[in-house]
């Protein structure tokens, strides 16, 4: 065992997984990470990597350390609409080990047992601390108090 993954490093322009982040050993440790190109398989509990010398610190892969330094991580995250609704927080994710891009978000509120299952393509930022999600409902304030939903129609 060389590691265990804590978190994956997201580009916030593309939604491509470019790196998997390893929980460090000990507080003053630098963080390291596996980039996904060295990642050979994929399991429920684990991954395997060409060797150990695929783990680095982010100091050697500068596209990684920008987003590591503003702090764009996934899980925990604020999820909300571009409305400013809230969501709940990014409990968990699912990406395409081929294409190693988001597919999936999870979103549960604090102390609720319901999760919102969302298409990562609903997805139109990812800030540090903060996912923003494309509403699919158009609210319209008819009057006072009484709102009107509208909802997108499905095109065939």
């Amino acid at each position: 065992t060389i590691g265990y993954v804590s978190d994956v490093v997201v580009d916030p322009e593309n939604g491509a997984i470019l790196a998997l982040s390893l929980r460090k050993r000990y507080p003053w440790e630098m963080r390291r990470i596996v980039a996904l190109r060295d990642v050979v398989e994929f399991y429920y509990d684990g991954i395997v990597v060409h060797n150990s010398e695929c783990v680095v610190s982010t100091r050697d892969a500068l596209r990684v350390q920008r987003i590591v330094d503003y702090r764009i991580f996934l899980l925990g995250s604020k999820t909300m609409t571009q409305h400013g609704e809230q969501l709940g927080r990014l409990q968990d994710f699912i990406f395409d080990t081929t294409l190693g891009m988001l597919t999936t978000i999870i979103v549960q509120k604090r102390l609720s047992p319901e999760k919102r299952i969302m298409n990562s393509a609903r997805i139109l930022s990812i800030i540090p601390g903060r996912v923003i999600i494309r509403d699919t409902m158009k609210r319209e304030q008819v009057r006072h108090g009484i709102e009107k939903i509208h909802f997108p129609t499905l095109q065939a």
